[in-house]
């Protein structure tokens, strides 16, 4: 998600939009996690107030709920979000259910290690 917010080419390079330092020591790969993950939570109110609902924007947004509800794609998605499991009332269009969710995640997640999950 942060990768195309960032319209950054690797994850590397979107890790270093968050402004992390790397760390080398091999052993602290899961301080580096935590790093990154107090990173992105933090990351999460900056996005509902940035939010211009340009395209790589949505896209982001929309790969964060296809990562998020482990969806199989993209369609999958919008047609998560379609059925209205925001808190919100009569949501219409998509972009503010997709802020709803973005605003809730910081409540949600546990930080539980899921590999393969950025």
């Amino acid at each position: 998600m942060v990768r195309i917010w960032h319209k950054q080419d690797s994850q590397e390079a979107a890790i270093a939009a968050l402004n992390i330092e790397p760390l080398t020591d091999e052993n602290s790969t899961i301080s580096h996690e935590f790093y990154v993950d107090r990173s992105l939570l933090k990351l999460i109110p900056q996005i509902s107030q940035s939010y211009s609902g340009y395209p790589h924007q949505r896209e982001a947004l929309l790969r964060l709920t296809q990562l998020w509800r482990r969806l199989d794609s993209r369609e999958a998605a919008i047609a998560s979000l379609e059925k209205n499991t925001s808190p919100e009332a009569s949501l219409t269009i998509l972009d503010p259910t997709l802020i709803a969710l973005i605003q809730r995640i910081p409540y949600l997640y546990e930080a539980k290690g899921n590999n393969g999950m950025p």
